[in-house]
């Protein structure tokens, strides 16, 4: 499993790397030519994942979602273009090979020489390269090297050890990923599709299974997370190991609560769209600063990105925006762009708006989600996500397993009527920090004295210093943090919510990042201020940042809070993998709870055990499935989901089990008709009643049918059977489980 996750992480990432980077940089090269190679890669990923995404629309609305069609546009038409670009040069190229090759059929040009003669060529490749942009970086690089290490280690071990979903959430995009590549967009209605678009796309150019693809990309994510935060901020912070330690302290310390970052394990869009964001305001910074439009296109193209990749990145980068047109409004004005980067934020929500409304005039309604993001815009908070619908179940199966009662009417955590001095604002903002988001009312204070210092040492740069652009950007992180943090507290406070509070709370642990580089910043500049060289200067804010590292280890507080939200059993999924990679398609059935039908679905056929029991409820005297091959997930200690919960490493998922029993299996279920919408519900508020009689189906099952029924795989809590029938001469599954159920009198001798 581990290798087999690994291979595809790697596999993605080279196809990532193929279709969203090089590929656009043969075609834009000359547009940013003169740039430093962090900027080229980040403004060739723009435009690749923008282009990904409109190709994606095409072709899922043209119902030509294919692999030949995908080739054509994500391949062939970038290479055909850069052909007719760069013509002259390839012809050139081209006539010097021709001409190698007649002087080697000649014997004019020896072969040891041409080969001499390519390797010197990739030599001097290579030593420029290394000498342009590694040598002097090497300490650097190798301390990035370092943090990210502990970051795929520490976000990675669920995917790179377990198939099971880590999050309710999950089933749901493979679902719609499925769907889109059986040319099925929207299933539910329109959503932001840039995660799924990316998936389905190099999954599809590769050849590799969208199914593990997606369920791994969560690492990837992670990945391209945290190292586009670290390249704006060493866009943003002039020293760059307080940029270098700041980044290293939000990785690796305990600043913050699990909910900030619980969900950078899992492959979820908004966390994905926090690379989109990430490159908006580099885009956006680097036109105001350089005043060039390579860098407003990456601005206007990450903010179509943003929109694609979820509507709450959507609605913090249009929080940003604004924070940076008040603080940068002057200066824009003074260069006569301010005018340019409005038209272009009007242009890229243009442009984001076109996708859905093309899928609008096609007839395709807003996924319930964005129903409820667009309702809250307009003032009504009465509806709910799916998500929050199954949270409230489940917290309310909770609270009758314990006996708890939970008042109706939720009052908001803060009173701000009761705010009556600045003191006690600032205790209120210290407890909002507190409560959700910072792990310790010391973290809270230290943050908040943070962009106190950060707005200020901003104020005072802008009225004393010359050049003042450094000075406006603390002023704008400030801000931003400022206006991050009260979008957080809307819920705190009883105001209107725009994003949910915990997903703010992700939002604002990034936008802290800053804010932590600050003191290594004021350090630096004051080393540089007394003469200092700016070498030495460096080493010395590294020796500093080294220091502050190592008494966050020595005290313990490196991130340890780790958990996934248990939905399908780790077993459960491992053989549906195992079917997909190893079964020929549509030979196989699976017998399971609804959540592995996303899975399985474009590959083999599912089987909802609900059907299966209604029908042996009503007594159905046959009963077929029509595949050579079933195989039935029973569980012998039933997942109890009062609490879905657990621990990264699996070990207490046997404390949240209940064993199958006689009593359960005779108890009535009354499963609603198929298509109604309580009916999966059974499976998390019913199911030991459930599970108990397949178990005893089952065991009835291997008393008729011995020779065709063997044991798939097994572990303390699920057993897979697989059955194997002649597919001419199909198995009749209507046996009567109440034979193989102990008698009450036997059921009560052994007790």
């Amino acid at each position: 499993m581990i290798a087999a996750n690994i291979t595809n992480i790697i596999e993605f990432a080279a196809g990532y790397a193929l279709v969203v980077i090089f590929l656009p940089s043969l075609c834009f090269h000359a547009f940013v030519r003169e740039k430093g190679w962090l900027y080229r890669i980040c403004f060739y990923q723009t435009i690749g994942n923008v282009y990904l995404i409109s190709i994606g629309y095409l072709l899922a609305y043209m119902k030509c979602f294919y692999r030949w069609s995908v080739l054509i546009f994500m391949v062939l038409i970038p290479l055909l273009l850069n052909l007719l670009v760069r013509r002259k040069s390839v012809a050139a190229f081209l006539r010097e090979r021709r001409k190698n090759i007649k002087d080697i059929a000649a014997g004019v040009y020896g072969r040891r020489k041409l080969r001499r003669d390519l390797f010197m060529i990739g030599k001097d490749h290579v030593q420029n390269y290394y000498r342009e942009n590694i040598k002097g970086n090497l300490l650097e690089l190798a301390l990035v090297f370092l943090v990210m290490a502990f970051v795929l280690y520490f976000f990675g071990m669920y995917k790179f050890t377990s198939a099971a979903y880590g999050h309710t959430d999950e089933e749901t995009h493979l679902y719609w990923i499925q769907s889109l590549l059986d040319n099925n967009i929207f299933p539910v209605g329109m959503y932001p599709f840039g995660l799924h678009f990316l998936t389905g796309v190099i999954s599809t150019v590769l050849g590799i299974s969208a199914v593990r693809t997606y369920l791994n990309i969560a690492v990837f994510s992670t990945f391209m997370i945290f190292l586009s935060v670290y390249i704006l901020l060493r866009s943003l912070i002039r020293s760059r190991f307080a940029a270098l330690g700041a980044w290293a302290v939000f990785a690796v310390s305990d600043i913050f609560t699990t909910v900030t970052y619980f969900r950078f394990q899992f492959s979820f869009p908004m966390e994905f769209g926090l690379v989109a964001l990430m490159l908006m305001l580099l885009g956006l910074i680097s036109y105001v600063k350089e005043k060039e439009n390579t860098s407003l296109w990456m601005f206007i193209l990450s903010v179509f990105w943003c929109f694609q990749a979820h509507f709450y990145v959507a609605i913090i980068a249009g929080i940003l925006c604004v924070c940076f047109g008040i603080v940068f409004c002057v200066r824009m004005l003074r260069d006569k762009m301010l005018f340019k980067v409005i038209a272009g934020g009007i242009l890229a929500l243009i442009l984001s708006m076109l996708p859905y409304g093309c899928g609008y005039l096609l007839g395709y309604p807003f996924e319930r989600s964005i129903n409820w993001a667009l309702s809250i815009m307009q003032g009504d908070y009465g509806m709910e996500t799916l998500e929050q619908q199954y949270e409230e179940e489940t917290e309310k199966a909770s609270q009758n397993a314990s006996g708890e009662e939970k008042d109706d009417e939720d009052e908001p955590e803060f009173d701000l009527s009761k705010v009556h001095s600045p003191e006690d604002a600032v205790r209120t903002v210290l407890e909002m920090l507190a409560s959700k988001t910072v792990s310790s009312m010391f973290y809270a204070k230290i943050i908040l004295a943070l962009n106190a210092f950060a707005l200020l040492y901003g104020l005072f740069g802008i009225i004393f210093a010359k050049e003042k652009w450094q000075y406006l950007i603390y002023v704008f992180l400030a801000l931003a943090w400022a206006a991050l943090f009260a979008l957080h507290s809307c819920y705190l406070v009883g105001a209107p919510v725009l994003v949910e509070m915990y997903r703010a709370a992700t939002f604002l642990a990034v936008f802290t990042v800053p804010l932590l580089a600050m003191p290594g910043q004021f350090c630096y500049d004051c080393l540089i201020r007394c003469g200092v060289q700016k070498k030495i200067a460096d080493y010395l804010v590294l020796a500093a940042g080294c220091a502050v590292m190592g008494a966050i280890c020595s005290h313990g507080a490196v991130k340890k809070g780790r958990y996934f939200e248990m939905t399908v059993t780790e077993a459960d999924m491992r053989v549906c993998m195992d079917l997909i990679d190893n079964y020929k398609k549509e030979t196989w059935t699976v017998m399971s709870t609804t959540n592995d039908l996303s899975a399985v679905w474009r590959d083999g056929y599912h089987y909802e055990i609900l059907d299966l029991l209604d029908k042996l409820e009503k007594n159905k005297r046959k009963i077929f499935i029509p595949t050579k091959y079933i195989f039935v997930v029973t569980e012998k200690n039933v997942t109890q989901y009062y609490e879905s919960k657990r621990k990264i490493d699996r070990s207490n998922v046997i404390d949240f089990t209940v064993p199958v029993s006689p009593e359960l299996a005779r108890q009535d279920l009354h499963i609603p008709e198929e298509g109604s919408k309580g009916r999966d519900r059974l499976y998390y508020f019913q199911r030991q009643i459930v599970m108990s009689k397949l178990y005893y189906w089952m065991e009835q099952m291997k008393v008729v049918f011995p020779n065709e029924i063997s044991v798939y795989y097994e572990d303390d809590c699920v057993t897979v059977y697989k059955i194997q029938q002649d597919e001419y001469f199909l198995l009749n599954l209507a046996v009567d489980y109440t034979k193989s159920i102990p008698a009450e009198e036997e059921d009560g001798n052994g007790s």
